[in-house]
């Protein structure tokens, strides 16, 4: 299977610039639990829940806690890649580029439901 076939899209975003308490707010909104971080449409790391939630006491900028530099995999990708990028890093979901522009991301749950 394609990670083409399983990413959701348009994937919820969150900025460099953007604090913590935004980005966790921007989760809640959408019900998701990672957001890829980008500049101008390119993903530039990744925040997840955990290290939001870790760092919302002192409010940072999302660009000191996020995974960085972003895991990224293409849409014609078989979903071993994604497996390979969720497990070697702490990123929590892999986003999904074509050229350098964002179009989904994969979760863990994702490949799991296998949609």
């Amino acid at each position: 299977m394609k990670l083409e076939d399983l990413m959701s899209r348009p994937p919820l975003t969150a900025q460099p610039t953007d604090d913590v308490a935004l980005a966790l707010q921007i989760m809640a909104w959408g019900g998701v639990r990672h957001l890829p971080v980008v500049v101008d449409g390119n993903v530039v790391g990744v925040a997840n829940d955990e290290d939001l939630l870790r760092n919302l006491g002192r409010n940072p900028k999302v660009a000191e806690v996020m995974v960085a530099p972003a895991p990224v995999a293409r849409p014609g990708d078989d979903v071993s890649e994604a497996v390979r990028i969720l497990t070697e890093t702490h990123a929590g979901c892999v986003p999904v580029v074509e050229g350098e522009s964002l179009i989904g991301v994969v979760t863990l749950t994702d490949v799991l439901r296998g949609r």
